[in-house]
């Protein structure tokens, strides 16, 4: 009778200890689906802008304001944000919004080989002394995936 009572309390013990795992993991493991607009820490913006991670893991966008010389500029990584994801388009169209105006720009692609490119530029004398922009980018078509309405908040960087 006491080795029956023991196995039963061992079990209960082990069925708690194994039922009890898992729920904060579950949320982990989700919420980067939730953040596609926000990059995640440990990458940075190589070149000074504004960082969106598209999908965890997969790619990423970075936004640049060029204020002085009315740039804006859109470099396209991978995972890491740090690698260049050349990509099969030869222009952006964005939506972007300065000083209460928005504007509709096309970012063509710069020095795009074969109709790939990873850095796509577009100029406009409204951005000239711009100290932020708004950028809504129309499509980013990636190898590994393709967004829709990316959008970005970006500060002027040093040219």
């Amino acid at each position: 009778m006491l080795r029956v009572r023991f196995l039963l309390v061992c079990g209960m013990c082990l069925g708690l200890v194994a039922g009890c795992g898992g729920g904060d993991d579950d949320k982990k493991k989700k919420e980067p689906e939730k953040k596609k607009k926000a990059a995640h820490g440990g990458h940075t913006a190589e070149h000074g802008g504004t960082l969106v991670e598209l999908e965890y893991h997969k790619a990423h966008v970075e936004v640049v304001l060029l204020s002085e010389e009315g740039i804006l500029q859109v470099f396209v990584s991978g995972a890491h944000a740090y690698q260049a994801m050349e990509i099969e388009m030869e222009r952006m169209e964005a939506e972007v919004k300065v000083g209460g105006e928005t504007l509709a720009m096309k970012l063509d692609g710069v020095e795009a080989k074969g109709g790939r490119a990873s850095l796509f530029e577009g100029k406009n004398e409204k951005l000239k002394g711009a100290s932020e922009v708004e950028v809504k980018i129309k499509v980013v078509d990636t190898p590994v995936g393709k967004w829709e309405g990316v959008e970005a908040k970006a500060g002027a960087s040093a040219g």
